[in-house]
């Protein structure tokens, strides 16, 4: 992309980044600090506390597992897990004050838990590329190979408030990641949930995966926030704070 072309698009993605209005969500905070977005308050049933995600799907988990407390502290006032975008730097809007001064994507990570300790793998995984075809569905899209690596992907984002669908990728070792978002600031928050993914994923299950191909849908619009082929060492680019977060989407946008 050239060089006028990149400070054109960078220039629209600061103005959106201003003008989008605020998409309000509901925090649940779980009792081992666990956050997850929801779109509405969670419902019980018996002993499970019944979650509608933002994209629609239901998730449930034992009730005794939430932070009743600390999850109507984080929604009071309505704010919920609204984002604030500085700098192209992704972080919280607390209801009692405004962020000062720039936040780092480290902050961000960090506000947000850190990468939780790894669960013990769930089933052992056959050889890559010795799996059968999967079908592809109406969309055209294939399920990842790895049934069992694609569920431990959405558990992750979906820790990050970051749901997505995951598909196979355009290779035997890279995933497709498939974001909901509506305005940019979900797109930057869907960069840095797959970033933290990518690297948790391939530390526990070395070979599997070699990169995210990250589509971030518009539905509303019927186009898209933009197309990344999101790589190991980009994600830890993103991480550490060496590369500016909308530096990387206007170097590394496809459309």
């Amino acid at each position: 992309m050239p060089p006028s072309h990149r400070l054109r698009l960078l220039v629209c993605v600061l103005g959106l980044v201003l003008i989008s209005a605020p998409a309000w969500a509901y925090t649940i905070i779980l009792k081992d600090g666990t956050k997850i977005v929801a779109k509405s308050k969670y419902t019980i049933q018996g002993d499970r506390a019944i979650i509608t995600l933002p994209s629609g799907q239901q998730t449930a988990f034992a009730a005794a597992e939430i932070d009743v407390a600390k999850t109507e502290e984080a929604n009071r006032g309505d704010i919920g897990t609204a984002m604030v975008i500085e700098g192209g730097k992704v972080g919280n809007l607390s209801p009692s004050a405004t962020p000062a001064g720039k936040t780092s994507l480290q902050d961000y990570i960090r506000r947000q838990g850190g990468l939780p300790p790894p669960p013990p793998p769930t089933q052992s995984r056959a050889p890559v590329g010795t799996e059968p075809r999967p079908r592809v569905d109406r969309s055209g899209r294939a399920p990842l190979r790895d049934p069992g690596l694609a569920n431990e992907i959405k558990a992750f984002l979906i820790t990050r408030g970051a749901p997505a669908e995951v598909y196979q990728g355009s290779t035997a070792r890279r995933a497709r990641l498939v974001f909901e978002t509506r305005a940019v600031g979900p797109v930057f928050k869907a960069l840095v949930a797959s970033a933290t993914a990518l690297i948790q994923i391939r530390e526990r299950f070395p070979d599997q995966i070699e990169a995210f191909e990250v589509v971030c849908e518009m539905p509303e619009s019927d186009g898209e926030g933009g197309r990344f082929t999101l790589t190991p060492e980009q994600a830890a680019d993103l991480i550490s704070g060496r590369v500016d977060l909308t530096r990387y989407y206007v170097d590394n946008v496809e459309f």
